[in-house]
């Protein structure tokens, strides 16, 4: 997947998925609600290719993230 702003995400991935719930945590430690449930998870896209790539410093750049 990615959006308009050059984020992409391989959702086949393990660890980009983890990333996406590794950003949901983030934001519920940070103060933000509990979230059970379905939510949309392109507002969470910059966020978790940040997390993925943080999980991967060796890729190259403009590559999509996860091992």
């Amino acid at each position: 997947m990615s959006d308009e702003h050059g984020n992409t995400a391989n959702l086949h991935l393990p660890s980009v998925v983890r990333a996406f719930v590794d950003v949901v945590r983030a934001r519920e430690t940070a103060g933000g609600e509990a979230h059970c449930g379905e939510m949309d998870g392109w507002p969470l896209l910059p966020a978790a290719v940040r997390y993925a790539a943080a999980a991967t410093p060796g890729a190259p750049p403009c590559s999509p993230p996860g091992p």
